[in-house]
Protein backbone atom coordinates (compact mmCIF):
# COMPACT_ATOMS: atom_id res chain seq x y z
CA UNK A 1 0.00 0.00 0.00
CA UNK A 2 3.00 2.34 0.37
CA UNK A 3 3.12 3.32 -3.31
CA UNK A 4 -0.62 3.95 -3.37
CA UNK A 5 -0.42 6.00 -0.17
CA UNK A 6 2.28 8.26 -1.58
CA UNK A 7 0.19 8.94 -4.67
CA UNK A 8 -2.99 9.65 -2.73
CA UNK A 9 -1.19 11.84 -0.19
CA UNK A 10 -0.40 14.28 -3.01
CA UNK A 11 -4.14 14.85 -3.26
CA UNK A 12 -4.64 15.88 0.37
CA UNK A 13 -6.10 19.38 0.26
CA UNK A 14 -4.76 22.54 1.87
CA UNK A 15 -6.55 25.53 3.28
CA UNK A 16 -5.27 28.71 1.62
CA UNK A 17 -5.89 32.43 1.94
CA UNK A 18 -8.59 32.11 -0.76
CA UNK A 19 -11.99 31.12 0.60
CA UNK A 20 -14.04 28.55 -1.27
CA UNK A 21 -17.37 29.36 -2.93
CA UNK A 22 -19.90 26.84 -4.21
CA UNK A 23 -20.73 27.19 -7.89
CA UNK A 24 -23.42 25.21 -9.70
CA UNK A 25 -26.15 24.88 -7.09
CA UNK A 26 -26.64 22.31 -4.36
CA UNK A 27 -26.67 19.10 -6.41
CA UNK A 28 -24.44 16.97 -8.59
CA UNK A 29 -22.21 18.93 -10.96
CA UNK A 30 -21.40 21.74 -8.53
CA UNK A 31 -17.90 22.41 -7.22
CA UNK A 32 -16.26 24.40 -4.47
CA UNK A 33 -14.00 26.91 -6.20
CA UNK A 34 -11.44 29.35 -4.76
CA UNK A 35 -12.77 32.89 -4.70
CA UNK A 36 -10.05 33.95 -7.12
CA UNK A 37 -12.04 34.35 -10.32
CA UNK A 38 -11.27 37.96 -11.24
CA UNK A 39 -9.27 38.00 -14.45
CA UNK A 40 -10.19 34.50 -15.61
CA UNK A 41 -11.03 34.82 -19.29
CA UNK A 42 -13.04 31.66 -19.90
CA UNK A 43 -14.17 28.32 -18.54
CA UNK A 44 -13.49 25.11 -20.46
CA UNK A 45 -15.98 22.46 -19.44
CA UNK A 46 -15.91 19.02 -21.09
CA UNK A 47 -18.52 16.49 -20.06
CA UNK A 48 -21.77 18.34 -19.41
CA UNK A 49 -24.61 15.89 -20.05
CA UNK A 50 -27.91 17.79 -20.19
CA UNK A 51 -27.11 20.45 -17.63
CA UNK A 52 -25.03 23.61 -17.59
CA UNK A 53 -25.76 24.83 -14.06
CA UNK A 54 -22.08 25.37 -13.25
CA UNK A 55 -21.46 27.39 -16.40
CA UNK A 56 -24.66 29.44 -16.04
CA UNK A 57 -23.91 30.16 -12.38
CA UNK A 58 -20.37 31.31 -13.05
CA UNK A 59 -21.57 33.59 -15.86
CA UNK A 60 -24.38 35.13 -13.83
CA UNK A 61 -22.18 35.73 -10.78
CA UNK A 62 -18.84 36.59 -12.37
CA UNK A 63 -19.54 37.31 -16.05
CA UNK A 64 -17.21 34.53 -17.25
CA UNK A 65 -18.13 32.78 -20.51
CA UNK A 66 -17.81 29.01 -20.88
CA UNK A 67 -16.94 26.62 -23.69
CA UNK A 68 -18.69 23.27 -23.35
CA UNK A 69 -17.85 19.95 -24.97
CA UNK A 70 -19.73 16.64 -25.05
CA UNK A 71 -20.35 14.05 -27.77
CA UNK A 72 -23.17 12.27 -25.95
CA UNK A 73 -25.77 15.05 -26.21
CA UNK A 74 -26.92 17.67 -28.70
CA UNK A 75 -26.44 20.32 -26.03
CA UNK A 76 -27.74 21.20 -22.56
CA UNK A 77 -31.45 21.76 -21.99
CA UNK A 78 -32.36 25.48 -22.12
CA UNK A 79 -28.89 26.23 -23.47
CA UNK A 80 -28.11 29.97 -23.12
CA UNK A 81 -26.73 31.69 -26.21
CA UNK A 82 -23.77 33.12 -24.30
CA UNK A 83 -22.28 29.62 -23.95
CA UNK A 84 -20.49 27.83 -26.77
CA UNK A 85 -21.04 24.11 -27.30
CA UNK A 86 -19.01 21.62 -29.36
CA UNK A 87 -20.35 18.13 -30.02
CA UNK A 88 -17.08 16.22 -29.73
CA UNK A 89 -15.39 13.86 -27.31
CA UNK A 90 -12.37 14.97 -25.31
CA UNK A 91 -9.66 12.46 -26.17
CA UNK A 92 -5.95 11.86 -26.66
CA UNK A 93 -6.17 12.68 -30.38
CA UNK A 94 -8.10 15.05 -32.63
CA UNK A 95 -10.25 14.17 -35.62
CA UNK A 96 -13.80 14.81 -36.83
CA UNK A 97 -15.39 13.49 -33.64
CA UNK A 98 -12.61 13.84 -31.05
CA UNK A 99 -10.39 16.63 -29.83
CA UNK A 100 -7.49 17.00 -27.43
CA UNK A 101 -7.71 19.51 -24.62
CA UNK A 102 -4.89 21.60 -26.04
CA UNK A 103 -6.37 21.70 -29.56
CA UNK A 104 -9.78 22.66 -28.19
CA UNK A 105 -8.41 25.44 -25.99
CA UNK A 106 -6.24 26.87 -28.78
CA UNK A 107 -9.22 26.81 -31.14
CA UNK A 108 -11.54 28.65 -28.76
CA UNK A 109 -9.19 31.09 -27.02
CA UNK A 110 -6.08 32.77 -28.39
CA UNK A 111 -5.30 35.08 -25.48
CA UNK A 112 -2.85 34.68 -22.61
CA UNK A 113 -5.19 35.30 -19.66
CA UNK A 114 -5.86 32.64 -17.07
CA UNK A 115 -8.54 30.01 -17.68
CA UNK A 116 -10.60 27.61 -15.57
CA UNK A 117 -10.97 23.91 -16.36
CA UNK A 118 -13.99 22.00 -15.08
CA UNK A 119 -13.89 18.37 -16.23
CA UNK A 120 -16.15 15.42 -15.55
CA UNK A 121 -15.95 12.86 -18.36
CA UNK A 122 -16.62 9.59 -16.56
CA UNK A 123 -13.12 8.11 -16.65
CA UNK A 124 -11.94 9.47 -20.00
CA UNK A 125 -9.99 12.13 -18.09
CA UNK A 126 -6.99 9.80 -17.86
CA UNK A 127 -6.49 9.16 -21.56
CA UNK A 128 -7.28 12.81 -22.33
CA UNK A 129 -4.90 14.40 -19.84
CA UNK A 130 -1.96 12.02 -20.00
CA UNK A 131 -0.98 13.32 -23.46
CA UNK A 132 -1.05 16.97 -22.40
CA UNK A 133 2.28 18.63 -21.59
CA UNK A 134 2.66 19.60 -17.95
CA UNK A 135 3.36 23.21 -18.90
CA UNK A 136 -0.04 23.46 -20.56
CA UNK A 137 -1.73 23.12 -17.18
CA UNK A 138 -0.28 26.49 -16.20
CA UNK A 139 -2.91 28.08 -18.42
CA UNK A 140 -5.56 27.05 -15.91
CA UNK A 141 -5.60 29.08 -12.72
CA UNK A 142 -8.23 26.72 -11.32
CA UNK A 143 -8.93 23.08 -12.14
CA UNK A 144 -12.07 21.32 -10.91
CA UNK A 145 -12.05 17.65 -11.84
CA UNK A 146 -13.85 14.46 -10.92
CA UNK A 147 -11.50 11.49 -10.87
CA UNK A 148 -13.12 8.11 -11.49
CA UNK A 149 -12.08 4.48 -10.92
CA UNK A 150 -9.99 5.48 -7.90
CA UNK A 151 -9.97 1.92 -6.62
CA UNK A 152 -8.26 0.68 -9.77
CA UNK A 153 -4.90 2.18 -8.79
CA UNK A 154 -4.26 -1.22 -7.23
CA UNK A 155 -3.43 -2.40 -10.76
CA UNK A 156 0.21 -1.32 -10.79
CA UNK A 157 0.93 -2.59 -14.31
CA UNK A 158 -1.97 -0.87 -16.06
CA UNK A 159 -3.90 1.87 -14.29
CA UNK A 160 -1.49 2.63 -11.47
CA UNK A 161 1.20 4.39 -13.55
CA UNK A 162 -1.44 6.32 -15.50
CA UNK A 163 -3.12 7.54 -12.32
CA UNK A 164 0.24 8.49 -10.83
CA UNK A 165 1.15 10.46 -13.95
CA UNK A 166 -2.14 12.37 -13.87
CA UNK A 167 -1.70 13.21 -10.19
CA UNK A 168 1.82 14.49 -10.92
CA UNK A 169 0.46 16.72 -13.71
CA UNK A 170 -2.30 18.10 -11.51
CA UNK A 171 0.02 18.86 -8.59
CA UNK A 172 3.16 20.10 -10.35
CA UNK A 173 1.95 23.70 -10.60
CA UNK A 174 -1.28 23.46 -8.62
CA UNK A 175 -2.24 22.74 -5.05
CA UNK A 176 -5.33 20.74 -4.03
CA UNK A 177 -7.66 22.99 -2.05
CA UNK A 178 -10.75 20.80 -1.80
CA UNK A 179 -11.84 17.20 -2.14
CA UNK A 180 -15.32 15.73 -1.94
CA UNK A 181 -16.42 12.10 -2.32
CA UNK A 182 -19.21 11.47 -4.83
CA UNK A 183 -21.84 9.38 -3.05
CA UNK A 184 -23.18 8.14 -6.38
CA UNK A 185 -20.00 6.05 -6.57
CA UNK A 186 -18.97 2.97 -4.67
CA UNK A 187 -16.43 2.26 -1.95
CA UNK A 188 -13.38 0.09 -2.63
CA UNK A 189 -11.14 -1.48 0.00
CA UNK A 190 -7.41 -1.17 -0.71
CA UNK A 191 -5.44 -3.14 1.85
CA UNK A 192 -7.73 -2.03 4.63
CA UNK A 193 -8.05 1.57 3.41
CA UNK A 194 -11.43 2.55 2.04
CA UNK A 195 -11.33 4.58 -1.17
CA UNK A 196 -14.36 6.15 -2.84
CA UNK A 197 -14.39 5.25 -6.53
CA UNK A 198 -15.31 8.76 -7.73
CA UNK A 199 -14.02 11.92 -6.06
CA UNK A 200 -14.19 15.62 -6.88
CA UNK A 201 -11.02 17.69 -6.55
CA UNK A 202 -10.34 21.38 -6.88
CA UNK A 203 -6.84 22.71 -7.59
CA UNK A 204 -5.51 26.27 -7.48
CA UNK A 205 -2.28 27.34 -9.15
CA UNK A 206 0.44 27.68 -6.54
CA UNK A 207 1.40 31.23 -7.48
CA UNK A 208 -2.15 32.39 -6.64
CA UNK A 209 -2.32 31.42 -2.98
CA UNK A 210 -0.71 31.22 0.43
CA UNK A 211 -1.07 27.97 2.38
CA UNK A 212 -2.59 28.42 5.84
CA UNK A 213 -2.98 24.84 7.02
CA UNK A 214 -4.93 21.63 6.42
CA UNK A 215 -8.21 21.96 4.54
CA UNK A 216 -11.49 21.92 6.41
CA UNK A 217 -13.06 18.50 5.76
CA UNK A 218 -15.93 18.29 5.28
CA UNK A 219 -16.37 21.89 4.20
CA UNK A 220 -19.52 23.71 5.39
CA UNK A 221 -20.51 24.20 1.74
CA UNK A 222 -20.27 20.50 0.86
CA UNK A 223 -23.47 18.82 -0.30
CA UNK A 224 -24.10 15.17 -1.23
CA UNK A 225 -24.16 14.59 -4.99
CA UNK A 226 -27.09 12.25 -4.43
CA UNK A 227 -29.45 14.21 -2.15
CA UNK A 228 -31.36 11.04 -1.30
CA UNK A 229 -28.35 9.33 0.27
CA UNK A 230 -25.97 10.13 3.11
CA UNK A 231 -22.71 11.70 2.00
CA UNK A 232 -19.62 9.49 2.20
CA UNK A 233 -17.06 10.00 4.94
CA UNK A 234 -13.77 11.05 3.41
CA UNK A 235 -11.02 8.43 3.98
CA UNK A 236 -8.38 9.42 6.56
CA UNK A 237 -5.62 9.39 3.94
CA UNK A 238 -7.07 12.65 2.57
CA UNK A 239 -7.29 14.31 5.97
CA UNK A 240 -4.73 16.38 7.84
CA UNK A 241 -1.47 17.90 6.71
CA UNK A 242 1.39 20.12 7.92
Amino acid sequence: MNNFSKILEKLRPFKTNKKLVRIGGDGDGAYLIPDDLHGIAAVFSPGIGHTSKFEIDIFERYGINSHLLDDSVEGPINFPNYLSFTKKRLSYYSDENNVTLSDWVLEKYSGNDDLLLQIDIEGAEYESLIVIEDEFFKRFRIIAIELHFMGDIINERLFGPVFSSIVDKLTRYHIPVHVHPNNYGGIVDLFGTQIISAMEFTFLRKDRCLVIGPAEIPHPEDRPNNPNAVDFYLPPIFRGRL
